[in-house]
Order: structure tokens, then C-alpha cells, then sequence
């Protein structure tokens, strides 16, 4: 793609996340300022193979990555206390605006609220996603040594981001893989997270429950759609691509068009056709610019969407006093994961789960207020908006796998992560 193309692209771009800015106002009924920032952060903390070569590169300093970021603050008052503001990190092949339904609702909780756009994806910059052997990595060979390379492009970039913002302390929350990186972000610097939220988050059971094997299998039976989804899944992850790589291959009327079949299926609460073409453009202009960050799916899932290295068993050995689930109560993602984490702390930790009605895995668009109110129930502030409050699930409520077997595995080192690997990271 030439440089002209690119920079055409980043234009449509940006103008599709400022209707979606404009949007945010309509979900929330206190008033916001609402306002872009792009934040310069030193390029050699990323462990590339070369720096020479980036698919998007953003501002003249050849020394610099950029991350952009929404940020958002309430005109509301709140208590004279600075309190650590909200940082929302966006799923696989979204951006920050992909929260432009919460943002000025959750700000009547925070001081500030923060929506950033990880390396890789979005308006910030965009590396070739060729990472180099980080010292301490015993085999280049190996599933933690991938990993441990995925995710200290985005935890690095992401301290890197905060450093810079000069913010001591923040409640981290991630959608999805953002949630992921959310989990290998407090793995590492703990003490900048006051609390984690993890939103439906990637790669957290270390089994697969035997509800969602059922669940899938009989998609799989009864869904032409389930399994051409599926089939087309499984071989662009065995060719190393990626949704967007066979997007950027479609005519962009094609691609467009099928994103927004997709908005109009899987989002039946998105019903104005202003909000829809708004969203279709964020995505489909998201995805048509070159691939980056979208390459580390395969060094954090299997092809089954299973973590190579599985939260379920790192959550536990976080040093952070609270950790908070939210799914959808449709979510095709796996809740027992978070249940057996609760089970594993055993009250060591401050642990819950929760489930938003009428939400599957895109809860935050589905059910804006109920996930509002759950995020902010969850990180013990005080809710100013309407609407419900999630069902919060206890190991006890739901049918889950022997968490004490699980643990007890884990101890006996069936895991590969080991404190050494956490270490090197």
C-alpha cells in the first residue's frame, strides 16, 4: 500500500472515530469534555527486529512510537480527592473508540477516563510485528517464548504510555485481548494497578468447560454460517494471517459490506442507521490499514481460542488486591475460567464475576448501562447513572470442572509458566 493510500486511509479514519466521539454524548447524561491525544513514547523499548520499517508510521521522530488515545473528564463534581483514573484497553481488531457507548457515562465515577489504542491497531503506530529474542528466553522454539515476545510489545508500550502521562496508579480494564494484555500488564507492575476488570477477556480456562464444548458442537451441527465462520478461522490461522489480512484482499465496497452485516447481526441494539454506518467505517478503516498488532493472536490463542499460557492459572499469583469479571450473559466466551479463579483465591484476593443481560461478548455495546453500572459497582464507586446492576455469579451458582483438581495440577507444575518465565518477562 503506497504512503499516499496510507495517509488517505488514516484521514477516513480518524474522521470515523470523531462521529463516534460525537455519538458518545447521546450515553450518558452528565456532560464530558471529550478530547484525542497523541502520546510520544521511545521506540526502543519494543523489542523489534528492525525499527526501520514500520507499516504506519505516525509524527517525524524516527526515535518514536505514537499511542493514541481518547480521554475523557466530567464536568460533574466529584469528591476533592484525586482518585486513579479509568484505562480501557479495546478487543482484537477494535480501537478505543469501540467504547464511545461508555465513555461519558463512566465518567460521572472517574476523574478521568482514558480509552487508548494499543500499539499496533488503531491511530497509533504501526511496527512490522517482528519481535526479537528477549533476554532470558531459553528457546526461540518454544509456546512461552512467543508469548512472552507478544506481550511485552504491548505491556512495554503500554507502561511506556503511562509513564509519560505521569499516572501513578490506574484501574485497568481490558475487553477481550484486552483484557489479556491487561492480566500480563499487572503480571508485570503490579503496583500500577489499583484494580483489573477484566470484560469478557481472551484466554483465561486452562479446560474448556463441558457446557461451551456442547454449545459449540451443536452450532457446529445445525450452522452453515458456525462453520464456514469457523473453517475460515481455522485456515487463515494455519497460513499465520489474520480477518483483517483477508479483509485488505476484499474490494473495500465487499468489506464494507460485510462488516456491516456483522454490526447488523451481531449488534441488534446498534438500530440507527447513522450509528451503524458509524460504526461499519471505524471497523472496516481500522482493518484496511496494514496489519500489525492483529499478528499476535497466534502467539497468544491456539487455534481454539485457547490461551497458550492460560490466565486462569496466572490471575491467582497477581499482586493486585482486586480482580473483577464482566460477561455477557449470552457471551460465547467461557465464565468458568473466572469461576474457578474465584475458587482459587479462596478469599485471598478480592475476586467476583458478574454477567450483563441481554449481552453476549460485545457487552459493553449491547447493554451500555448495565455494563456501566457493573464496572463501576466493581471497582467500589458510587453509581450516579439508571438502569440495573449485573447478576454477580459465585462458583456456587453455576456447574464448573473441580477447581481443586485444576489447582492442584497447577502446583504440580502441569503449567509451563514457571516464576522464572514471569520473571524474564
Amino acid at each position: 500500500m503506497s504512503t499516499a493510500a496510507i495517509a488517505a486511509k488514516l484521514d477516513r479514519l480518524r474522521a470515523a472515530e470523531t462521529r463516534l466521539l460525537e455519538l458518545a454524548h447521546r450515553f450518558g447524561r452528565n456532560r464530558a469534555k471529550i478530547e484525542v491525544v497523541d502520546t510520544f513514547i521511545p521506540r526502543n523499548l519494543i523489542p523489534l527486529v528492525s525499527h526501520d520499517h514500520d507499516m504506519v508510521k505516525l509524527g517525524n521522530d524516527d526515535d518514536s512510537f505514537v499511542i493514541h488515545s481518547v480521554k475523557v473528564t466530567s464536568d460533574q463534581d466529584k469528591t476533592e480527592e484525586v482518585n486513579a483514573p479509568l484505562v480501557l484497553l479495546h478487543g482484537y481488531m477494535n480501537g478505543a473508540a469501540y467504547f464511545y457507548r461508555n465513555l461519558v457515562g463512566l465518567s460521572s465515577a472517574f476523574d478521568t477516563v482514558h480509552s487508548i489504542d494499543l500499539l499496533g491497531w488503531g491511530l497509533s503506530s504501526r511496527p512490522r510485528f517482528e519481535l526479537k529474542r528477549i533476554e532470558g528466553e531459553a528457546s526461540h522454539k518454544s509456546d512461552s517464548f512467543m508469548v512472552r515476545q507478544a506481550e511485552h510489545f504491548f505491556v512495554e508500550s503500554l507502561e511506556a504510555w503511562r509513564h509519560s502521562q505521569g499516572i501513578p496508579k490506574m484501574v485497568l480494564a481490558g475487553h477481550s485481548m484486552g483484557g489479556y494484555i491487561s492480566v500480563a500488564y499487572a503480571e508485570r507492575y503490579p503496583e500500577r494497578v489499583e484494580k483489573l476488570v477484566l470484560i469478557s477477556p481472551a484466554g483465561v480456562p486452562a479446560e474448556e468447560s463441558p457446557e461451551r464444548q456442547k454449545r459449540l458442537d451443536e452450532a457446529r451441527k445445525r450452522s452453515l454460517f458456525f462453520r464456514f465462520v469457523f473453517g475460515t478461522w481455522s485456515t487463515l490461522y494455519s497460513w499465520n494471517s489474520t480477518i483483517g489480512s483477508l479483509l485488505r484482499m476484499l474490494p473495500e465496497e465487499r468489506a464494507y459490506g460485510s462488516a456491516l452485516g456483522y454490526v447488523q447481526r451481531r449488534l441488534p441494539a446498534i438500530s440507527d442507521e447513522e450509528e451503524q454506518k458509524a460504526v461499519t467505517d471505524y471497523l472496516v478503516l481500522n482493518s484496511l490499514l496494514p496489519g500489525s498488532g492483529e499478528y499476535c493472536v497466534g502467539a497468544f490463542l491456539t487455534q481454539f481460542l485457547q490461551g497458550r499460557e492460560p490466565t486462569e492459572l496466572r490471575i491467582p499469583r497477581l499482586k493486585v488486591p482486586s480482580v473483577s469479571f464482566l460477561y455477557g450473559a449470552q457471551d460465547w466466551m467461557d465464565i468458568h475460567g473466572a469461576l474457578r479463579v474465584e475458587a482459587h483465591c479462596g478469599g485471598e484476593k478480592d475476586v467476583a464475576v458478574y454477567r450483563v443481560r441481554n449481552a453476549g461478548h460485545l457487552l459493553m455495546l449491547e447493554n451500555w448501562q448495565e455494563f456501566n453500572n457493573g464496572l463501576i459497582h466493581a471497582t467500589g464507586k458510587k453509581i450516579n447513572g439508571i438502569g440495573s446492576l449485573p447478576e454477580r455469579v459465585t462458583p456456587n451458582d453455576v456447574h464448573f470442572r473441580d477447581a481443586a483438581r485444576i489447582l492442584s495440577a497447577w502446583k504440580d507444575g502441569v503449567s509451563e509458566i514457571s516464576s522464572e518465565s514471569l520473571e524474564a518477562s
